[in-house]
C-alpha cells in the first residue's frame, strides 16, 4: 500500500513576510566550546513610523532597564542597540554576567508597546 503525503500552503502563509531578527551576546564569559554565555536578555522590538524606525525594549520590567530610540534603518538600529545596551548593562552590573541583545522587527507600533496617537 502506498501512502501519499500532501502538503498545502495557504495564501495567508505565502503573503506573510518573515520578521527580521538579529541577536548578539555582549560581555559575560566563554562557556563550553568557547561560546559566549549570558545571564540576561534585552529583547528589543522595532516598527516603522513613516521613514523612522522606532525601537523599544520589550522586557524592560523583567531586567529593570529602559531603552528606546529612533533609527533610519534596521542595520543602524541594531548597531545602536548594541552600543546602548553595552552602556546600560555596564551601569546596571549586567555586563559582567553577559547580556544577549536581540532586535526583532514588528509590523506595527502597537506590537512593541508604543501608542501611535
Amino acid at each position: 500500500m502506498i501512502r501519499r503525503f500532501v502538503m498545502r500552503t495557504t495564501t495567508a502563509a505565502v503573503r506573510q513576510s518573515p520578521r527580521r531578527r538579529l541577536a548578539e551576546t555582549i560581555g559575560g564569559g566563554s562557556g563550553r566550546k568557547r561560546a559566549r554565555t549570558a545571564k540576561y536578555e534585552y529583547r528589543l522590538g522595532c516598527a516603522w513610523d513613516g521613514d523612522t524606525l522606532l525601537v523599544s525594549i520589550l522586557n524592560g520590567d523583567e531586567v529593570n532597564v529602559g531603552i528606546a530610540f529612533e533609527a533610519d534603518s534596521y542595520d543602524n538600529a541594531f548597531a545602536r542597540a548594541l552600543a546602548i545596551s553595552k552602556d546600560v548593562a555596564d551601569e546596571t552590573g549586567h555586563l559582567s554576567d553577559g547580556v544577549t541583545v536581540s532586535l526583532t522587527e514588528f509590523g506595527s507600533l502597537a506590537e512593541i508597546g508604543i501608542d501611535a496617537d
